[in-house]
């Protein structure tokens, strides 16, 4: 399996019925949590 990459300067809003499928999943969130907070500036 390969690492991902999670970019957190463009973010949307879509509707849950917009997705398709899952293609992956995030186990530790705290990294993007992180990263959220500093794109936000929170």
């Amino acid at each position: 399996m390969m690492d991902s990459v999670v970019m957190t300067d463009n973010l949307a809003t879509i509707r849950h019925s917009e997705i398709d499928r899952v293609i992956g999943t995030l186990g530790a969130m705290t990294e993007v949590d992180a990263a959220l907070r500093t794109t936000l500036a929170l």
